[in-house]
């Protein structure tokens, strides 16, 4: 059996939250709930979710304040951006900031499902649980060296890999994925 994922949702609404619980157990995931920007963090103490899911409108701790909080501690973690649907500017500003996707708001069932499957998709191959593999092939190479690997993907250098981890530079939508190192 496949092990669940960890989702903390940042939303001030109740009913939004409840939304994704109900999504989240359909999909076989755990979902941690907040209110506020200032829960999350209480939260992310104890926690150690994979996905983390925010609104950019949240009383006292902006999602964009959280996500520049968030980011430096949790490099890995996918987070995905809640705004309004006049909210494009914020939007892109959160996916500058390290957001990796978002969803506006009023949801949408279909929408929502599709981005929750490739965060789920994206947040295993970081973890090295994903059986997806496509169009990775080329990364495969006997005899790889993963702590002095230069390899650039999407014009942007990663740095090193470590122990089963990238470590980048910068956040990047290319994974390095399911390649094996001989020795």
């Amino acid at each position: 059996m496949e092990k669940s994922l960890s989702v903390l949702v940042v939303a001030d609404s109740h009913c939004l939250r409840l939304e994704f619980q109900s999504l989240l157990g359909e999909m076989g995931h755990r979902m941690l709930g907040a209110a506020t920007g200032s829960e999350a963090r209480q939260i992310l103490k104890r926690e150690e979710p994979e996905i983390v899911v925010t609104d950019l409108l949240l009383p006292g701790f902006s999602g964009l304040d959280f996500i520049d909080w968030l980011k430096p501690k949790r490099p890995y973690v996918t987070i995905v951006a809640l705004s309004n649907r006049n909210s494009r500017a914020k939007t892109r500003e959160a996916i500058r900031r390290g957001a990796w996707d978002y969803l506006e708001k009023p949801l949408q069932r279909g929408e929502l499902v599709a981005v929750l499957d490739n965060a789920v998709e994206r947040a295993k191959l970081i973890l090295g649980r994903s059986s997806r593999t496509d169009g990775c092939e080329h990364l495969r190479a006997p005899n790889l060296r993963p702590r002095s690997l230069p390899i650039s993907c999407c014009d942007r250098r990663i740095k090193s890999i470590e122990g089963g981890a990238i470590l980048a530079e910068h956040e990047t939508d290319a994974l390095v994925c399911a390649f094996s190192v001989d020795a």
